[in-house]
């Protein structure tokens, strides 16, 4: 199952809210197209394509959308550790 698939469930079962569910997925596909670019813009420069990006390599709108992709995680991480203590 996918993670949007996943995050359906969860709200389906009432265990989290869609608007958390949806900021969660979009977090997800912010990361993951920060994380696209960078790697093709390294193999574009002849460098080998890793994982880690560092926000000091990326334009400011990119870092911006970092930023608010982590802070979706991190209150979805606060929401966990109140549920699950």
């Amino acid at each position: 199952r996918s993670t949007a698939q996943r995050l359906q469930g969860l709200v389906l079962r009432r265990a989290i809210d869609a608007a958390l569910a949806d900021a969660l997925l979009a977090a997800l596909h912010r990361l993951m197209a920060i994380r696209l670019a960078h790697q093709l813009r390294a193999r574009a420069e002849g460098r080998s394509a890793g994982n880690e990006v560092r926000p000091v390599d990326l334009a400011e709108p990119e870092r911006e959308a970092l930023r608010d992709a982590i802070g979706v995680v991190k209150r979805f991480r606060t929401w966990l550790r109140a549920h699950f203590r």
